[in-house]
């Protein structure tokens, strides 16, 4: 229609983290995020995000002892997509990426910078970037620092993002110790 604004699409962004190599220096990893459009999803919608806390509680789906968060992002998306008919997936364009291919395309990334800035314009669950970041974290001792940027158009899949995020912002912290 002409003259009217178009809805904002739901997004989910991750803030910086920061990787010290210096084992005496704590660790910075969740700074707020740079840019002021982006919120969490129990911001955004409190009545979605409180439905997936008591489905998760329901059915205690954590992650497991040492799992890597792509592995961890794998079995959200399976449970995700359990859920939602091939159509809903169809007319949002998801496909859920294996984390198989996940780590292959994430192995093929070079990465000379102490500094990186990652974008995930449409991260489902967000195991490219999870693997990404595995990848990065696992290769190089050089790298200080990661802002990841992640937007999702899918609001019902958001609570799902976002516990990958939660998880990958623990993972990386317990590898900081």
């Amino acid at each position: 229609m002409v003259g009217q604004a178009k809805p904002q699409q739901p997004t989910a962004h991750f803030g910086t983290f920061a990787r010290h190599t210096k084992p005496d220096t704590e660790a910075n990893l969740a700074k707020e995020p740079k840019f002021p459009h982006s919120t969490n999803i129990h911001q955004q919608d409190p009545s979605l995000f409180a439905k997936f806390v008591r489905m998760t509680q329901a059915i205690n789906f954590q992650p497991l002892d040492n799992e890597l968060p792509s592995h961890f992002a794998d079995r959200l998306g399976l449970l995700y997509a359990g859920t939602v008919t091939t159509q809903h997936k169809k007319d949002n364009g998801q496909f859920f990426t294996p984390t198989e291919i996940a780590h292959f395309m994430s192995g093929l990334v070079k990465q000379s910078k102490n500094k990186l800035k990652i974008l995930d314009p449409g991260c489902g669950t967000a195991i490219l970037s999870s693997s990404l970041i595995e990848t990065l974290i696992q290769k190089s001792n050089t790298l200080k620092e990661i802002e990841l940027v992640v937007y999702e158009t899918d609001k019902d899949i958001l609570p799902y993002t976002q516990a990958t995020l939660n998880y990958l912002k623990t993972w990386l912290q317990k590898k900081e110790c």
